[in-house]
């Protein structure tokens, strides 16, 4: 029960949000938070289709993953260089940067699941020694280095494997006009606003042999 004291503010104009406000709201927290928007070039739209140039020559779930139902094909489902290796030193990361340069391609990203990430803190640079072989940021706190490249970590990455990732060629694309749908009689029972957003995403990777897969022995 409301005293005539109460302080609450209610917006009652939720549904007259316009597409930028949609953006602020929906977009860009989204992509600020995704590891797919962070080792990707994101490329925003407006139309319906989109078409890139693709070499033929020498990206969450859906992105690491091989296809998704009403949904994009990951990098799961590519034809690309595959690394195998004893994950006790950095030797199969520098094996997938060596095959990445010389199909023109630059690593600039690995990513790999918990699990892994945590299995690649505990090697140690020699025997007897407490120092990680993992590489540090003193100026970003938290981030991982392999041989230099940031080692991001997600949970949607299939147990064991390292995707070595240049962003340059690794698109995600965004459509705009994100659609924003609300409902105030979805809990009518209480003082709430139902909101629902469809935010439509792609995936395009323009040079397959860039995406380096690493997996353990």
């Amino acid at each position: 029960m409301r005293t005539p004291h109460d302080s609450a503010h209610h917006t009652t104009d939720v549904g007259g949000l316009l597409p930028d406000a949609n953006g602020q709201l929906v977009v860009q927290p989204v992509l600020e938070m995704s590891v797919a928007a962070q080792v990707s070039t994101i490329v925003r739209i407006n139309s319906t289709t989109y078409r890139v140039p693709v070499v033929t020559a020498d990206p969450s779930a859906a992105f690491f993953g091989t296809t998704t139902t009403n949904g994009p094909a990951g990098l799961g489902s590519l034809t690309t260089s595959t690394t195998v290796g004893a994950f006790t030193s950095t030797d199969p990361f520098a094996e997938a940067i060596s095959e990445a340069e010389q199909v023109g391609s630059s690593i600039d990203f690995f990513v790999t699941d918990p699990a892994t990430a945590l299995t690649l803190e505990k090697v140690r640079k020699a025997i007897g020694s407490n120092e990680p072989l993992l590489g540090a940021d003193a100026t970003q706190p938290g981030l991982r280095r392999i041989l230099g490249v940031p080692l991001l970590v997600s949970s949607t990455v299939a147990a064991g494997v390292v995707w070595g990732i240049d962003s340059a060629f690794v698109q995600l694309v965004v459509r705009d006009a994100t659609r924003l749908d609300v409902d105030q009689s979805a809990y009518f029972s209480s003082d709430r606003v139902g909101v629902r957003a469809t935010m439509r995403v792609g995936i395009a990777v323009t040079h397959e042999m860039s995406v380096a897969k690493i997996t353990a022995a």
